[in-house]
């Protein structure tokens, strides 16, 4: 079954929903002064988007082979 006819893509479906829940994330991060505290600040802000997509639809979305 096809759900997704708006889009070409299954990315461009994913993508088209975190734009749209983009807006209601936060993502005003502090700076710690080490790209590390950084990065675990920033991850920890996205942690519901990873929990509602999956890992392989985000590598596909950031693959080549994704957005053709």
């Amino acid at each position: 079954m096809v759900i997704y006819l708006r889009w070409p893509q299954k990315c461009f479906l994913i993508l088209a929903a975190i734009s749209r829940q983009a807006p209601l994330i936060e993502l005003e991060i502090a700076d710690y002064g080490s790209l590390r505290e950084d990065l675990i600040v920033l991850l920890k802000v996205l942690d519901p988007i990873f929990e509602i997509i999956r890992p392989d639809d985000i590598r596909d979305v950031i693959s080549n082979e994704g957005i053709k």
